[in-house]
């Protein structure tokens, strides 16, 4: 294995929670390409290279448009299950692919439907429909 790993924002492709290596107990921390999530216990390999889970990196190129910090701002609320963090990831997803503001009606239907909402709750978030 090689003696420096990569420096790489990692995130667990399971739950979403990123993923930052520091020694812990009896863990060193050495050289290694598979990596722990401490949330969900996935074990996964993000390349295969050594790399290391960071906080953040230290450089930016001039044409980068992913925001790490607004990722962070949804990984970061503890109030969020994964199931939550998954559906809010969906509802991006969705708003990124047609290019305007989720309706409140689809936003309530995909949560309702990662989180196993029950019906009577979804009907009443659909029903306070889309407030400023």
């Amino acid at each position: 294995m090689a003696d420096h790993p990569i420096d790489m924002i990692l995130f667990c492709p399971m739950c979403g929670v990123q993923h930052i290596d520091a020694p812990e107990g009896e863990w060193t921390n050495p050289p290694h390409k598979s990596h722990l999530c401490h949330e969900c216990g996935c074990i996964w390999r993000p390349a295969d290279v050594c790399t290391n889970g960071v906080a953040s990196i230290l450089t930016r190129g001039e044409r980068d448009n992913f925001q790490h910090t607004r990722m962070m701002a949804i990984v970061e609320d503890a109030a969020l299950t994964p199931s939550e963090t998954l559906a809010s990831r969906l509802i991006d997803a969705w708003v990124t692919a047609h290019d305007k503001q989720i309706p409140w009606a689809k936003a309530v239907q995909i949560t309702a439907i990662i989180t196993k909402m029950d019906a009577a709750e979804c009907a009443r978030l659909i029903a306070l429909g889309d407030t400023p």
